[in-house]
């Protein structure tokens, strides 16, 4: 019911999440690769606390279940990802994240977005690999809130090493009625090494 087209996800119960992610995987965010530009507009059906967690970004070739990409308790599954998090216990705010499979996840910024989110009201985020400086930035609503710089090292805490491709993942918190997330855009492009 949008112009250009939406794609809603939800489900129907406590615990009970439903994510999306590309077959293919033809991006790597490493100092052996080219500049990477990423974005997605998305919106959430409430802001709420403890409604549900939403994650965006870019992520290896994870097997999706009902605790992957999300735990049950909205933290990060272990898998190879980066992206944009809305924890379930904040409902009006993004964290900047990342994760390495087998490594602890990292925050790069929590509470990043530049004004709280509002119910049924799109947001866009971004990143830009700058493989010149090896620096990966954030983008909330075209504002820059967040950087990492690549390690050099492969097996660190940032998913240097493997493949990536996008995804986009809602969990519902536990006792809570039903969230949902719709997302009518997401694009990535990266340039040869």
């Amino acid at each position: 019911d949008e112009i250009a087209g939406a794609m809603t996800l939800s489900s129907d119960g406590d615990d009970e999440g439903a994510s999306i992610r590309t077959k293919g995987r033809p991006f790597q965010i490493s100092r052996s690769h080219g500049n990477f530009w990423f974005e997605a507009r998305v919106k959430a059906s409430s802001v709420a606390d403890t409604n549900s967690g939403i994650l965006v970004g870019l992520s290896d070739a994870m097997t999706l279940t009902a605790t992957i990409p999300l735990t049950a308790a909205g933290a990060l599954g272990d898998e190879n990802l980066v992206g944009f998090l809305r924890a379930e216990g904040d409902g009006d705010q993004l964290d900047c994240v990342y994760k390495a499979d087998g490594v602890t996840a990292v925050t790069v910024q929590a509470d990043a977005a530049p004004t709280a989110l509002t119910a049924a009201t799109y947001f866009k985020v971004g990143m830009f690999y700058n493989a010149d400086t090896y620096v990966l930035t954030y983008y909330i609503n075209g504002v820059a809130v967040a950087t990492k710089t690549i390690p050099s090292a492969a097996g660190t805490d940032f998913p240097n090493d493997v493949r990536l491709g996008l995804f986009l993942a809602i969990l519902n918190a536990t006792g809570t009625g039903p969230g949902n997330v719709t997302i009518d855009k997401w694009r990535a492009a990266q340039l040869a090494a």
